[in-house]
């Protein structure tokens, strides 16, 4: 990497498309607060995460890295990128599985090549039980 890329968006969702004849990227239900029903609690499909970068210039390897509110790796995933045209936009699209153990602050990192990026954080919260 001869120099660090530009982040365009990071953004964790309930579902992502990516349509095979345009390419393009399709976000559903952009998450900031989720509400588990109890924990642990499997998110069944898993959740999706975005990030498009730019200014890249040869080879480098975005990463995603979801981490718990202690701090913690809970998922990861990771895309070899190689640029030429540094104003290309590149999108990473991909599908983490998780199990969210607690309630808290969760913070999704970009990163580029092991440097941060950017983050996105969304809390995870316990359903109120009512009696």
């Amino acid at each position: 990497m001869s120099r660090k890329p530009f982040h365009l968006a990071v953004v964790v969702c309930e579902q992502i498309r990516r349509d095979p004849a345009t390419g393009k990227v399709a976000l559903f239900s952009v998450i900031h607060h989720l509400i588990a029903p109890f924990f642990p609690c499997p998110i069944a499909g898993g959740i999706g995460v975005y990030i498009a970068v730019t200014e890249i210039d040869g080879p480098v390897r975005i990463g995603a890295q979801l981490i718990t509110p202690d701090g913690s790796e809970l998922a990861c995933d990771g895309w070899d990128l190689t640029g030429k045209d540094p104003l290309f936009v590149h999108e990473c699209a991909g599908v983490l599985s998780v199990i969210f153990n607690a309630p808290g602050m969760y913070t999704l990192r970009a990163t580029a090549d092991g440097e941060m990026l950017a983050e996105w954080r969304f809390e995870v919260s316990a359903a109120e039980s009512t009696p």
